[in-house]
């Protein structure tokens, strides 16, 4: 980012010379607006330097004199602290008064509306009697001029008509820009040649002529040594099409893998001679016209690899036919619309007994068992698959529970019903239990126990002793349930990812309120006062942010809640996402904001802390200039239990309406 200063060169009457300098007038780094009574502060607050006539200041500052104690030229404030005027005066009360003074900073005079590098005089009209040029100011109507020197326009000058250029044709007529540097070259020409005839822009050999956000380009012919596409101001997509290419000699199209495809062409591709690649040829489909009658067919010594990845699938029309063997790796699996054999699977039995050899157990076959000969194929299968059909949990639901609540808010719950599918043998659980994490006690600490547990596993239903469900900070309370079957080889727990989940918001207060008007930036504030203000500024807030959202979860009707509707915004303090979701959330003041003696109030648990933006449409940032301050915190009761909250007021009141949009950004 940049730093710009601004310098202020003052000169009386009978010679006297002072300056006045302020360094990083404005440091983008830090702030992009300013408001007026900033920038008033920044031109009475500069210090005084070494009178230096030039852009480029190397001189000596004095801290202890400032401009605004200067007895010949003032600044002024007019309007608005934040969209105000500056004003300057030169004063008539010291016999040597004010001459002349200027102004030098292109790029604050240029913001600010001032002359840069130009003397500003204080007479309308001066003919001196030494070298020093004549002054004239003021409107002039001349019929012819002539330059012989120098014509300069300051920085704030404007041309407000057409300036036509006559050209008779009878000799150049050219726009120069002369470059200076070393022995002097003309660098750029804009303008007629009357050997050729032609209009033209001209760049001199060895200059760098760049032209930038071209919208349309319509010419008869390009000629250029590289054509490179790139995204501009006002097109942010790349696409280049071409109608009736023609291409003689080589064409090259490149860019990065993340560009791809490069080349893309909508239509067939015609081409009476070979096509030769050095890379892959990809097609989604491979077709032989019905008139061609022979296909060559390629054959490939040694082996052959299809796909680079364990998931990948081919699929094959018709039949397979292997001279070999086909075989898999150890752990594959296969799948197969049907699979034929000359009899029923009851009816097909091993030939000669089998002794197993298996790295673990399969379902109730373990490695050295001995199947005997005779044994049927449907009842091995059985005795492999006990295992891989075990009894499903389908559904777990916690009777009553609240599924979204406001912190601190509390609920009762005491039982639940579950639902399952049974295993491959018809067999169901023979243990069931459920486990509570992240709720807590009304102090924030945890309280998970759940006193008295009893499953009904016949009756698919569960008892506990009555239990508060809250939480002292955003977050979810989340029922989580485990169940074993008894079949198989030893037993297995069921897959637990049914679950039953209670969210827990904090809240966002956006409201006015007449309430706290004495209130100071880092003063405090007490209960009963915050008791008042939140009466006044409790309800919804009109936003237009992904994470927030207007609901009604509790006695006190709809409110305004951090996060969406089925996700709370967590604390970053616990690992949470308050960084990415309390960011930049556009919220308007409500209609009351404009009214006189109301302030506007931002109100948050304390849990989220600072405030680490705020800013208003049009103005920027509030929080600096301390067009709004944070007060402190109190504690507040909204559901059963104290939470403390944090407070930011409005400086002015009746400041804000609901037309402009404040951005807040709490990020942890």
């Amino acid at each position: 980012m940049s730093t710009y200063d601004f310098r202020v060169l003052l000169e009386t009457v009978q010679g006297k010379k002072t300056s006045y300098y302020s360094s990083s007038f404005v440091d983008t780094s830090q702030e992009l607006v300013l408001s007026s009574s900033q920038v008033y502060h920044r031109i009475t607050g500069s210090v005084s330097c070494s009178f230096l006539n030039d852009e480029d200041f190397i001189g000596t500052i004095d801290n202890s004199k400032v401009f605004k104690d200067n007895s010949i030229l003032s600044a002024s404030l007019l309007g608005g602290k934040l969209t105000g005027s500056i004003s300057f005066t030169a004063k008539t009360d010291e016999y040597d008064r004010l001459l002349r003074y200027k102004f030098i900073g292109d790029k604050v005079c240029a913001v600010m509306g001032l002359p840069s590098n130009q003397w500003v005089y204080v007479d309308q009209f001066r003919l001196p009697v030494d070298e020093e040029s004549n002054i004239l100011q003021g409107n002039m109507n001349i019929g012819n001029a002539f330059v012989s020197d120098t014509l300069t326009f300051a920085n704030n000058a404007n041309v407000n008509s057409d300036i036509p250029f006559y050209i008779d044709t009878g000799s150049d007529r050219y726009i120069k820009f002369i470059d200076t540097r070393d022995e002097g070259k003309v660098s750029l020409i804009f303008g007629y040649d009357k050997d050729t005839d032609t209009y033209e822009i001209n760049a001199s050999t060895g200059s760098t002529f760049n032209i930038k956000n071209l919208n349309n380009l319509t010419v008869d012919t390009i000629n250029a040594a590289v054509v490179n596409q790139v995204t501009s101001s006002t097109q942010t997509t790349l696409a280049t099409s071409f109608n009736q290419l023609v291409v003689t000699g080589s064409l090259i199209v490149s860019g990065s893998e993340g560009d791809e495809p490069l080349l893309r062409i909508a239509g067939a591709i015609s081409a009476s001679g070979d096509i030769i690649t050095t890379g892959d040829i990809i097609g989604e489909n491979y077709i032989v016209k019905s008139s061609v009658t022979q296909v060559t067919t390629s054959f490939s010594s040694g082996s052959t690899e299809f796909g680079d990845s364990t998931d990948d699938t081919h699929t094959f029309n018709g039949h397979i036919t292997a001279s070999g063997n086909i075989s898999s790796s150890f752990f594959s699996t296969g799948s197969f619309g049907k699979i034929e054999a000359s009899s029923s699977a009851d009816e097909s039995r091993l030939e000669q007994s089998i002794s197993t050899v298996l790295a673990s157990s399969v379902g109730a076959i373990s490695t050295g068992t001995t199947i005997s000969a005779g044994t049927s194929i449907e009842s091995i299968l059985r005795q492999m698959l006990i295992d891989f059909i075990p009894a499903n949990l389908k559904e777990f639901e916690v009777t009553n529970l609240d599924t979204r609540l406001e912190i601190m808010e509390t609920d009762s719950v005491s039982a639940g019903t579950f639902d399952l599918d049974t295993d491959s043998l018809g067999g169901g659980f023979s243990a069931f239990t459920v486990a509570l994490t992240n709720n807590t006690d009304a102090g924030g600490s945890a309280d998970n126990t759940l006193s008295s547990f009893s499953a009904n596993i016949s009756g698919k239903s569960f008892t506990f002793t009555a239990k508060t469900i809250r939480r002292t900070t955003p977050g979810t309370v989340t029922f989580t349930p485990t169940a074993t079957f008894s079949d198989g080889a030893g037993g297995t727990s069921t897959d637990s990812t049914p679950t039953d989940v209670a969210r827990v918001f904090a809240p966002l207060f956006v409201g006015a309120s007449s309430e706290g008007s004495s209130l100071t930036s880092g003063g405090g504030l007490d209960t009963a006062t915050l008791n008042l203000i939140m009466g006044d500024i409790s309800g919804s807030v009109s936003n237009d942010s992904s994470f927030l959202f207007n609901e009604s979860l509790t006695s006190f009707g709809t409110q305004c809640y951090l996060g969406s509707i089925s996700s709370p915004t967590t604390l970053a303090s616990d690992g949470g996402n308050q960084s990415s979701r309390f960011n930049n959330l556009n919220v308007n003041p409500p209609t009351d904001a404009a009214t006189g003696g109301n302030f506007l109030y931002i109100v948050y648990p304390v849990s989220f802390e600072d405030l680490t933006k705020l800013e208003l449409s049009g103005v920027g940032d509030l929080l600096g200039s301390s067009d709004m301050f944070k007060v402190g915190d109190a504690n507040h009761t909204r559901e059963n239990t104290a939470v403390s909250y944090r407070v930011y007021r409005s400086n002015l009141a009746g400041a804000f309406n609901d037309s402009q949009t404040l951005t807040i950004s709490a990020t942890g």
